[in-house]
């Protein structure tokens, strides 16, 4: 209910203003769906219940069956969670190695890089709402933290094959957003050897049907972006990406 450092998550009230309610509806294959890739999806009646939950107001303390038209549940509705106990002491020290450099470029680029966890010392970059401001320079101040990124979206900025090489750095990839940028081929083909890599967005990039060759090398690639590119939607799909592009 607090929010995250995008926003508010829930808009009481607005539903389709409500990010959560966003998620949880959006198809499984989609980078932002709820939850996330391995666990369960909601149910149908689980969705409802939110959706009127919300309508309601996302009232604190009102029963779910106290919702006006909530369906019955196949399950129940609150579970018991547990949080996993976290060592301040410890998480420093893990985050020690690189802790000035984070700091620098925390304050060089507010907002844009975090810890993705506050157990983890690995990192998250979302340069996307800087747009055309985050240039290849800026790409290459992230160098010396290349290794310990996890999740990097560059979506909508000015980056170019340029920065081919601090991408390839990112070696602990596990999504990479690319979107509208200016980036062809030879970024793509940079990214050989990203063994974790799940999800690469090339949507609205210069990209060829020859970086096709390079994507089939990652081995754990899901989804691969690559709508309003230069592959054509009948373009010859190598076997191993059979279901996995998107247009």
């Amino acid at each position: 209910m607090r929010g995250g450092k995008h926003g508010p998550v829930i808009k009481a009230g607005d539903v389709k203003g409500s990010e959560l309610f966003r998620r949880v509806t959006l198809p499984s294959f989609d980078d932002d769906a709820m939850p996330a890739q391995g666990k369960r999806h909601l149910s149908a009646n689980e969705i409802k219940l939110i959706e009127l939950w919300i309508a309601a107001g996302a009232p604190a303390k009102l029963p779910a069956n106290a919702i006006q038209g909530a369906p019955t549940n196949e399950g129940p509705v609150v579970a018991e969670v547990t949080f996993e106990e976290i060592d301040p002491a410890a998480v420093a020290h893990l985050r020690a190695p690189l802790a000035p450099v984070v700091a620098q470029l925390k304050t060089r680029f507010p907002n844009v890089l975090e810890y993705e966890s506050r157990s983890s010392a690995n990192l998250v970059v979302d340069a996307s709402m800087l747009g055309a401001k985050f240039s290849d320079e800026d790409v290459a101040a992230l160098t010396p933290l290349a290794g310990q990124m996890v999740m990097a979206d560059f979506s909508g900025t000015a980056v170019t094959d340029h920065s081919a090489a601090v991408f390839a750095a990112m070696k602990h990839l596990r999504v990479l957003r690319l979107m509208r940028t200016k980036i062809a081929d030879t970024s793509v083909f940079a990214l050989g050897g990203m063994d974790l890599l799940e999800s690469l967005d090339l949507f609205g990039t210069a990209v060829t049907p020859a970086c096709l060759k390079a994507a089939e090398q990652l081995p754990k690639l899901d989804h691969l972006y690559v709508g309003e590119t230069k592959i054509p939607a009948d373009a010859p799909i190598p076997e191993s990406l059979e279901g996995k592009l998107l247009f």
